[in-house]
Parts: structure tokens; sequence; C-alpha cells
């Protein structure tokens, strides 16, 4: 259920009942191509190119300028480990490639989102493969961008960071009545 929210949201899937509307105008009638120009989307199963790290950073727009790419790796916490690759911003990477880890390519996508410079992010999975430390430093930095952001995941530990809670149980999307939590506060079992 998440996936096919996701591709909804992203305006790649009709819904089967209701509509998509942006700022309640429908979006057929908003325009696919302005809606999608304003997301920033990572979808679970994305994966880097073969290509440098800037190209997957700019998706070869050159409009995106390289201090636009340090930023958004300052973000994530991939500058540093970018700058000690061999060539740098200019290091051949690919999904199927050891340079960067699992969770350093998951972490270079969310880079590629921001410097698309959304007013929506879609985020799919997106600290999968991160240890606790470094998925509550991600998740905060994120709170810097000027966007709002749509977190699909598994992960309990965001719980405490996020405005609202929603859960897909038996193919329906509910609000989890849960008050926000106090950061560092237990986070109680989900129901």
């Amino acid at each position: 259920g998440k996936s096919s929210l996701m591709r909804v949201l992203a305006s790649l899937t009709e819904p089967a009942a209701g509509a998509v509307t942006v700022d309640g105008v429908a979006l057929g009638q908003f325009g696919k191509r302005e809606y999608r120009s304003n997301l920033g989307v990572v979808f679970a199963d994305d994966g880097l190119f073969a290509g440098t790290v800037a190209d997957n950073l700019s998706l070869f727009d050159p409009a995106v300028s390289h201090a636009e790419m340090e930023a958004a790796l300052v973000r994530v916490g991939l500058r540093d480990e970018v700058e000690r690759l061999p060539q740098g911003y200019a290091t051949h990477v690919s999904e199927e490639g050891s340079v960067l880890s699992t969770g350093q390519r998951r972490r270079l996508l969310l880079a590629r989102a921001i410097c698309r410079r959304p007013r929506l992010m879609l985020l799919d999975e997106v600290t999968a493969n991160l240890d606790p430390a470094t998925e509550t430093a991600l998740v905060e930095s994120l709170k810097g961008v000027k966007a709002a952001k749509v977190f699909i995941t598994h992960s309990e530990r965001l719980l405490d960071q996020v405005d609202r809670v929603f859960r897909i149980e038996g193919g329906r999307l509910t609000e989890d009545p849960r008050p926000p939590q106090k950061p560092g506060a237990p986070v109680p079992e989900a129901a």
C-alpha cells in the first residue's frame, strides 16, 4: 500500500478512487508538469545511475551549481565522505558499484532530491540502512529544508520527529491519534 500511495502522490499513478488536488485544484487542472517540477522524490527502489557523483546530484541540469550540490551533501551528512572519494565529485558511481555503501547511496539520492529545490518531498524509506544516530541527525537536518515532507517508513524512531503520523492498515490510510512525543521520550508500541 505505501508504494502505491507514494506513486499516487508523485502523480505517476491515478488514484483508484478520489482525486489528487493541489490547493483545492484538481491535479489535471493544476498541471502535472508544474506539480512534478515542485517535487523532490526518493522511492524505496531508486538507484544511482552510472555517472559521476555530480551527474547523479544534478541530473545533468546546468542550473544546479556546485555550491547547491555541496549544500545538499552537507544537509544529508555526506559532503566529507564524497570529498574523500578518489576523484571527489568526479568519482564514477553506480547502483552496482562498491564505492558507496547502501546508506551512502540512499543519502546521495536524498541530496539529489534536495538539489531540485522542491516544495514537497516524498521520501520512501529514506533512512533505511542508517544507524539510529545517523537517522536522527539526518531527519533533524531535513527540518532545515524549506519543503513539506512526507516520510514513508517502517522506522518507529521517526515518530517523535514528525508533526503527524498516518498508518496504512488493511488498505486504508488512518491518522494515528497519539500525541506528539517529546524528543528523547520513549516511543510507545504501535497498534
